[in-house]
């Protein structure tokens, strides 16, 4: 569209609709008129044209993005890399500052992503593998006698399948199982790989977190993960109450009666520079 003359000087807000390869961003003035609208690459020369666009109709005041976690993170992290104030938006409405996401944090968000994967993966080739050992011809299943999923995988990966003979269900069964033992395998290594590198780096921002009774290295990396790189940006109870609690319920039988409880996880604030 054609841009409405404007002066350089006047304070302007940027809106940005985030797809995964193309940002589009819409400029308004203080009074809600529209100035410009522009399509720009999600790259990094895109997130450069983009601000040189912005700041060319006037001294920006806030840029509001959508999808801050996800199409938006990479632009989102090179506006705040180039200080300029940053607003996460959802359905019209400015919720918070978006969570900054270039430093140490981020890094153990990745990593505890690929490893909840990789626990789902073990916890589905595990119940695969007792399924197929339940169901394998007797003759086979009767040697099987692990009462775990993991002792039942370490007798598995002793299996030796006949290639020529896999018409036997004997053999098929065999040759299943050598494979579902070796996956759970794999990635208990990755498992177990993963998690050395989360106990550095969780360390190494959180260590008086881990200190305390009860916390582990995952528990530490949920809650730091969840408070994110700005902590300051939950600077009011309002502002922390949806990041920070989280109510869990549970129930238990006693006799007859069901009794409920819940129990509060609280992250508490961090002091100075990543001390926990």
């Amino acid at each position: 569209m054609k841009a409405l003359p404007v002066s350089t000087h006047e304070t302007i807000i940027a809106g940005v609709d985030a797809h995964k390869d193309t940002h589009h961003v819409t400029i308004l003035t203080r009074t809600g008129e529209k100035i410009a609208d522009r399509q720009f690459n999600a790259t990094t020369s895109g997130y450069n044209k983009l601000l040189d666009w912005v700041v060319g109709f006037g001294a920006v005041d806030k840029i509001g993005l959508e999808s801050t976690g996800s199409y938006a993170a990479g632009l989102s992290r090179f506006l705040v890399d180039h200080e300029v104030d940053v607003r996460k938006t959802l359905a019209g409405e400015a919720t918070a500052v978006p969570k900054v996401s270039t430093e140490i944090i981020e890094s153990i968000r990745e990593l505890t992503v690929v490893r909840a994967s990789a626990v789902k993966a073990r916890t589905v080739a595990l119940v695969q593998l007792q399924d197929v050992a339940i169901t394998a011809p007797a003759s086979l299943r009767e040697h099987l006698d692990a009462r775990s999923g993991q002792g039942l995988a370490r007798q598995c990966a002793k299996l030796r399948a006949d290639g020529d003979r896999l018409d036997d269900p004997a053999q098929a069964a065999k040759l299943c199982l050598h494979g579902l033992a070796n996956r759970v395998r794999d990635l208990d290594t990755e498992i177990a790989t993963l998690d050395g590198h989360l106990d550095k780096l969780v360390t190494i921002v959180a260590p008086t977190l881990l200190s305390r009774v009860g916390i582990s290295t995952r528990h530490a990396a949920q809650f730091v993960i969840t408070a994110g790189e700005n902590i300051d940006r939950l600077a009011c109870r309002r502002q922390r109450s949806p990041d920070c609690v989280a109510q869990l319920r549970y129930q238990f039988r006693q006799e007859s009666r069901i009794e409920c409880g819940f129990i509060v996880v609280v992250i508490g604030k961090r002091i100075e520079h990543c001390t926990w």
